[in-house]
């Protein structure tokens, strides 16, 4: 988001400074500064430098949110690769399941299908046993009528043992069929335990696919929302606060300090300069070109107006820069405070941490929680002054790894000093050769 123009300048009353109290770069504070201008110059050379640092922390500020969000950038990049491969694993075990469920389906039809027509071919089998069952009976009553007659007995023995075969047969289909009808009625039923499964499983599938689109979409959300942040606060430092932090810088560097204007509230116009009680010079006085009153006179005015410009400046500058850093702090106050919505992994416990995380002093690409961050300080600030005399890769990477001292540091106290310097004795050694090899390369 652009940020905002520098609007009109209005005039505010300035509020007293007093030493207590935390200076901000604001209107009423430069208005404060400009009431004493020419009383103290020490002090007020002190106030300015006040007032640079506090810039200066500003900037420090922005150049920590500004790391920790491109850092956050290439974390969240991994974990939406990661998410992103997630999600096309779980559509395809849908398609997947899916394709089951149709043939799943296609398998229970045919099935159903078949155990209709075996259940119609079981009632015209019953059917047909009763028959040849009542016909088996009849034919074993006759032969046994028949039995003491030699020559009949022989023919209705045939016509028993051929109702038996064919009863036996009958009986023997008819199993074949109940045998066939349970099998398929039990297929039906475990394919309908499985379509049951795959209907909880492909639930299941869908509320994960919809849980890790929610947290891409989320994740996309919350890059979207801190580069927009990071665009006006980039702005910020590029339009307001480099601007006052160079008029400050060059402020402290010069030598003779202009004298301030007399009311700091506005700026004298040009009818300041003329008195009423002053007599109007005649025409033949402003012929007199050579006249010293009249050249001290103009150097005094145009030095006064370059002062006046110099303070006017100062405070259209002031007013921009407290309503664009007061418009930021109101709409991306991540800058000072964070935000809770952050998910990340430390690099060096390797948990997954809630909350905005901390950055790491030399390795400005890793995120740390504030345990670590806490643990490790004083370990990164040395190990900062030491990569300044460590020469950088093409990559600007230090061409030797300085492992955290942070071990050492700690548990200093149970260690005797004889120990701890016999284990700095490498990292010393490895300083001496970078130290050569700079100046070799030099």
């Amino acid at each position: 988001m652009p940020v905002s123009p520098v609007p009109s300048y209005h005039p505010v009353a300035a509020a007293p400074l007093s030493s207590s109290m935390p200076l901000r770069f604001t209107v009423a504070t430069i208005e404060g500064l400009l009431q004493q201008i020419g009383a103290d110059r020490r002090h007020e050379k002190a106030q300015w430098r006040v007032l640079q640092r506090v810039l200066q922390q500003r900037q420090k500020q922005l150049r920590v949110f500004f790391l920790t969000v491109d850092a956050l950038q290439v974390y969240y990049g991994r974990v939406r690769h990661s998410l992103a491969q997630l999600v096309s694993r779980l559509e395809d075990e849908m398609d997947d399941q899916a394709y089951q469920d149709k043939v799943r389906r296609r398998d229970q039809r045919q099935a159903e299908e078949r155990l209709t027509v075996l259940e119609q071919e079981l009632q015209d089998l019953r059917a047909y046993a009763e028959q040849r069952r009542d016909k088996k009976a009849r034919r074993e009553r006759q032969y046994h009528d028949m039995y003491r007659l030699p020559v009949i007995s022989a023919q209705y023995k045939k016509k028993y043992m051929r109702a038996r075969d064919k009863n036996s047969q009958v009986e023997q289909d008819l199993s074949e069929v109940h045998d066939a009808i349970e099998t398929l009625r039990h297929l039906i039923r475990e394919s309908q335990q499985d379509w049951r499964h795959a209907q909880q499983r492909m639930d299941a599938l869908e509320v994960e696919r919809r849980s890790t689109v929610d947290q891409l979409q989320a994740q996309q959300l919350l890059l979207k929302q801190l580069q927009q942040a990071q665009g006006y606060w980039c702005q910020f430092d590029t339009r307001h606060l480099q601007p006052c932090l160079e008029w400050l810088n060059e402020r402290l560097r010069s030598s003779s300090m202009p004298v301030g204007p007399k009311s700091p509230m506005a700026s004298p116009s040009v009818a300041s300069y003329a008195s009423p009680s002053r007599p109007m010079a005649s025409a033949a006085s402003f012929r007199t070109f050579s006249s010293p009153s009249i050249l001290s006179s103009s150097s005094s005015r145009s030095s006064n107006d370059l002062h006046d410009a110099q303070w006017t400046s100062l405070r259209l500058m002031a007013v921009a820069y407290e309503q664009a850093e007061q418009h930021g702090l109101e709409t991306w106050p991540e800058v000072i405070h964070g935000r809770d919505d952050v998910q990340f992994d430390c690099s060096m416990c390797m948990d997954t941490c809630h909350g905005w995380p901390c950055i790491d002093k030399v390795y400005t690409t890793r995120l740390l929680c504030h345990e670590c961050y806490q643990s490790t300080r004083t370990s990164m600030i040395i190990e900062k002054k030491v990569q300044r005399f460590v020469p950088n890769d093409a990559n600007g990477q230090p061409v030797i790894d300085l492992r955290r001292l942070s071990t050492p540091l700690v548990k200093s106290a149970s260690k005797s000093t004889q120990l701890l310097l016999h284990e700095c004795r490498p990292l010393l050694k490895k300083m001496k050769s970078a130290l050569v090899l700079k100046q070799q390369l030099i």
